[in-house]
Order: C-alpha cells, then sequence, then structure tokens
C-alpha cells in the first residue's frame, strides 16, 4: 500500500494486490495522514488489487465517509476483473 501526493490536496491511495482486514491499520494510518495535510481529494486506487474480502469493502466505504465529513472527495478507481465485478453488483464501483 502507498499513499501518494497527486498535487498540494490530492492524494492517491495504491491499495495491495490482496486488500483484507489484515491491511486496516495501514490503511487508517494513510487515510488520516492525507486528511491531516487538508486533503480536498483522496484518490483510492484499485488497479492492482485482484481479491479484496468485506472487512477491505468496509473500509472503502468509512474512508469514502470519513472523506466526505471532512470536505474533501473521495473516489474509487481501477477495479478491474473480481473486485471491478464485485463492486458493481454492491453499486460501491460508483462512489465519489
Amino acid at each position: 500500500m502507498q499513499l501518494t501526493p497527486a498535487s498540494a490536496q490530492s492524494f492517491t491511495l495504491v491499495c495491495p494486490a490482496e486488500f483484507t482486514f489484515k491491511d486496516q491499520q495501514e490503511f487508517n494510518q494513510y487515510l488520516q495522514q492525507a486528511l491531516a495535510q487538508q486533503a480536498k481529494q483522496l484518490v483510492l486506487d484499485l488497479s492492482g488489487t485482484n481479491y479484496i474480502d468485506s472487512a477491505a469493502i468496509g473500509l472503502l466505504l468509512l474512508a469514502c465517509k470519513e472523506c466526505n465529513r471532512q470536505d474533501c472527495s473521495c473516489m474509487i478507481t481501477g477495479a478491474k476483473g473480481y473486485v471491478g465485478d464485485l463492486l458493481k453488483n454492491l453499486k460501491i464501483n460508483a462512489l465519489q
């Protein structure tokens, strides 16, 4: 997992190939780091993610909710294959 600044107030969080409950602490640390820097946009990049469990789906939802509370837009991008289909079926793929 990696958090990279895209611009002064925009960050991209690249999620791991297997995004699961074990990634919760690291994910939350990166989320808080971005928000502490007054992020106005957070992109959750799932382009390299080929497996996601229910805990990680919950993390995506909570991240977007926390961003919205702090006037920061949140976008989930790059989901494909199994992950893309799952998010589409759960109607999570269009979260912004």
